[in-house]
């Protein structure tokens, strides 16, 4: 008994005990290492197998906790995540270049300069206290 997935039932039963599935189209199954027996004074030890159809079947029941994807789905799933995520990445970078200033085509220094006519020490307010008026 291995605890692994088996490509068709090996060991007595030689189904799954749940949906007396035993064909390879209906695998692979998981053929448990507990063994058990169908009734009180069965001395033959019998292998559990699980299918994927009988999986399923819990995964949907109300109630469950369990989502079942196939490995092309998981497959499918797994590449949708990674173009997304590199959407995400495009994206942010694009905000943060978006939330940036763009340069301005003006030179404002010269424009100040062009503008403002420059005062000489002369006319540049001095701090401190005004001198008084002559009486």
């Amino acid at each position: 008994m291995s605890d692994t997935w088996v490509d068709e039932p090996r060991k007595m039963p030689h189904r799954c005990r749940r949906s007396g599935r035993s064909s390879a189209a209906d695998g692979p199954y998981f053929e448990d290492s507990l063994p058990y027996c169908e009734a009180p004074g069965d001395d033959r030890e019998l292998t559990h197998y699980i299918s994927p159809g009988w999986l399923r079947t819990i995964a949907e029941a109300p109630g469950s906790p369990i989502v079942v994807l196939t490995t092309d789905e998981h497959a499918e799933l797994t590449t949708r995540l990674a173009r997304a995520a590199e959407q995400i990445t495009f994206l942010t970078e694009q905000l943060a270049a978006a939330q940036e200033p763009p340069p301005s085509p003006i030179d404002e220094h010269a424009l100040a300069d062009a503008l403002v006519v420059r005062l000489d020490g002369r006319y540049a307010r001095k701090t401190g206290p005004r001198p008084k008026a002559a009486a």
